[in-house]
């Protein structure tokens, strides 16, 4: 998954998580929950449907495990306004 890529379908979103579920099945990328994440998704990748429905936001986060590097997948899908795939500060 590459970071900063705009989410603005459903379809996007559906790749989006194909992607992070493949990352994260190939040991490139682990999920982590965020504890100060006051919109955080508590559930898995993998336990997310890829054709939906979704839960009305989605915030999950993943981090490299090589180098440390954190990012946040967000995305709101009851009113389909999008959302990201971002690298995290």
């Amino acid at each position: 998954m590459t970071p900063e890529q705009p989410i603005t379908s459903p379809g996007a979103l559906r790749h989006a998580l194909a992607s992070l579920r493949a990352d994260v099945a190939a040991g490139r990328l682990e999920q982590y929950f965020d504890p100060n994440a006051l919109m955080g998704t508590e559930r898995r990748v993998d336990e997310l449907p890829l054709d939906g429905p979704w839960e009305d936001y989605l915030e999950l986060y993943f981090r490299d495990p090589r180098t440390g590097q954190r990012y946040r997948l967000s995305a709101e899908t009851y009113h389909g306004q999008g959302g990201s795939f971002e690298r995290l500060p």
